[in-house]
């Protein structure tokens, strides 16, 4: 059975498309990767999970100031 022109040509296409989605999944698991790696830095000498309760503690700080300062203001608004 011999392949008309047109579907050599959507062959072709749909060779190009999955060498492109190939592509775009190989870089994404490379970012994913080196962010893993990035964010278990040894030197520092802090386990992976105490670095990421510090980390987790600035954002609760964070939310705290903020909660404190609405109440704050709406008890000075009350006054």
């Amino acid at each position: 059975m011999a392949m008309t022109e047109e579907e050599r040509h959507q062959k072709e296409i749909y060779d190009v498309a999955n060498a492109c989605v190939d592509e775009v999944i190989l870089e994404a698991t490379q970012q994913v990767q080196a962010r893993k790696e990035s964010a278990v830095d040894p030197s520092d000498g802090l386990s992976g999970l105490a670095a990421g309760i510090l980390k987790r503690g600035t954002r609760w700080q964070n939310r705290a100031r903020t909660v404190v300062t609405r109440i704050l203001t709406q008890l000075r608004i009350c006054k």
